[in-house]
């Protein structure tokens, strides 16, 4: 699905992406989420960015999966209040909901950087999070691929 996205991404702006897809097994949760981080982040550049080049960086380590959107446009000062940033806020409710960070770099001139990392099972280390699934049964999503 991250393929796709970015493929037709590229294909409807003209907007060249370098991505780095490292293939995960994680949880439909964060998958799903991963996603949705990804689509309003490309939704932004298109929006408000005036980028050339997108980059893209999807990786694992033992605990954590790790997404990185940046891009080369006109950036924007994260710490000024603006009516029009429920984007923003809204990929930080659904990271910090599985127990996970947003992190938000930009300037003004220099583009954006956004990093997202959240748990790759989660529910397993956090009791609010948990259910009846058991371990096992969290970890049988389907594993999203490299381009």
């Amino acid at each position: 699905a991250l393929q796709i996205q970015l493929r037709e991404f590229s294909e409807m702006t003209g907007i060249p992406v370098v991505a780095d897809l490292s293939p995960i097994a994680a949880s439909d949760e964060v998958q799903i989420t991963i996603y949705r981080i990804m689509q309003e982040s490309l939704t932004n550049i298109v929006k408000y960015a005036s980028a050339t080049q997108v980059k893209v960086d999807l990786r694992n380590d033992e605990v954590k999966v790790w997404l990185t959107v940046s891009d080369n446009g006109v950036g924007f000062d994260p710490t000024i209040p603006r009516i029009r940033r429920h984007g923003l806020i809204g990929r930080r409710f659904r990271v910090n909901a599985l127990g996970g960070e947003l992190q938000i770099n930009s300037r003004a001139g220099e583009g954006t950087c956004i990093t997202a990392w959240v748990p790759a099972s989660v529910g397993l280390d956090n009791p609010a999070m948990a259910s009846s699934e058991t371990a096992s049964s969290r970890m049988t999503g389907p594993v999203i691929q490299a381009i």
